[in-house]
Order: C-alpha cells, then sequence, then structure tokens
C-alpha cells in the first residue's frame, strides 16, 4: 500500500520550507488587519461602483463583501456615508442614501419599489428591506408565494419604504413595503415593521408596536 504524502520526506521538506517562507514574509499580511489598509480598499470600491452608480458622494465608502444586483444605475449613495461588509442591494427601483448613513455588516435592500434613507440614518447589523413582496389574496383560485411561479399565480404588495433624519433600526428587524419610519425614531431589534412609525419615538415587536415618546 502506497504510503500516504503527509507522511514521506518530501512533503515534510515543502511543508518546513512553506512555513518558515510564511514566517518570512508575514509582513505582506499586516495591511490587512490595518485600518488604513481596509480604509484605502473601501474607497477603492467606492470608486469602482461610482461607474456604475448614478451617484457616490465624497467620502463614501464601500466596504468587501458588498453585493448590487440588477440596476446600478438607480443607485445613488450621497457624502461621508459607509456600506459596510457583506451587505447585498437588489435594486429595480431607485435605491437613494442620503448623506453620513451607515448601513452596517449583512443588511439586505430591495427595492421593489423606491427605498429612500436619509441623512445620519443607521440600519444594523441583519436589517432587510423589502419594498416589494409576495402576498395572499382570497379571490384568487391559486396562489403561489414562490418567485419561480408564473406571475399569474402571484400577487404583489408594494410602496415605497422611506426611513428619515437620523432614525435607528435595531439589529435584524425586518421593514414592509409601504412603510415610513419618522425622524430621530428608533426601532428595537429583531422588529417587524409593517406600519408607519411617527417622529420621534420609540418601537418594537412583532408586529411593531409604538412604546413611547421621545422628548
Amino acid at each position: 500500500m502506497k504510503k500516504e504524502l503527509r507522511f514521506t520526506k518530501k512533503y515534510k521538506c515543502v511543508y518546513f520550507l512553506t512555513f518558515i517562507l510564511s514566517k518570512l514574509f508575514f509582513w505582506f499580511n499586516i495591511p490587512k488587519f490595518s485600518i488604513y489598509f481596509r480604509e484605502i480598499n473601501s474607497i477603492f470600491r467606492a470608486g469602482m461602483w461610482s461607474i456604475l452608480c448614478k451617484q457616490i458622494g465624497f467620502g463614501s465608502k464601500i466596504d468587501s463583501g458588498f453585493i448590487l444586483r440588477y440596476k446600478p444605475n438607480m443607485v445613488s449613495i450621497g457624502k461621508y456615508s459607509h456600506i459596510d461588509i457583506n451587505t447585498t442591494f437588489e435594486v429595480y427601483k431607485e435605491l437613494i442614501i442620503g448623506d453620513y448613513v451607515h448601513i452596517c455588516p449583512n443588511v439586505y435592500i430591495q427595492s421593489g419599489d423606491v427605498v429612500k434613507i436619509e441623512d445620519y440614518a443607521c440600519l444594523s447589523n441583519g436589517v432587510k428591506i423589502y419594498s416589494k413582496s409576495n402576498t395572499y389574496d382570497e379571490k384568487m383560485n391559486f396562489v403561489s408565494m414562490s418567485s419561480n411561479a408564473p406571475v399569474e399565480y402571484q400577487k404583489f404588495k408594494s410602496g415605497k419604504v422611506h426611513i428619515k433624519k437620523n432614525a435607528f433600526v435595531g439589529v435584524n428587524s425586518v421593514i414592509l413595503p409601504n412603510v415610513t419610519i419618522g425622524e430621530n425614531s428608533i426601532v428595537g431589534a429583531g422588529s417587524v415593521v409593517n406600519k408607519d412609525i411617527p417622529p420621534n419615538t420609540i418601537a418594537a415587536g412583532v408586529p411593531v408596536k409604538i412604546i413611547k415618546k421621545l422628548k
């Protein structure tokens, strides 16, 4: 029976040589852990996407793992906004992001209808926005929630999603079509937002409920 490669002298020589080289050239990897490397990488990505997008303002950054599908020419990003790691934009209609906005890691935005996020707003890690989604209709003989089903078997609900100035949406919240979140409002973690949130309000829950007004 043939000896396994990793127990041979050849393998040991290759392993030790590679191991020593990795120590000698470790300094090549140092920039990847540096804030400067991340900043430069994010600015580079923003510059690249600005060729395809409608607008990306000065000082805005796009981090690694960013995915933009379908219509990049309908995306506008203002000044000094940060699109963080592993975010996904699925764009069919206008997606407008203002100035000083932070889209945190793992956020998913689907603009089946217009999505507008105003200045200083923040979407926390894992937030999902759907401005168009499948829904149920009792009047139809057969309704499928599968997007792969024939169009005549599907029923859609769509409406603009508007997140106003300085609003904050908590971790893993879901925002459904035809919703406005008012200025300075806070949406608690894990909420399902299926109705408008007034300005200067704290709201949370499944479905979302108004908890209290902010002074």
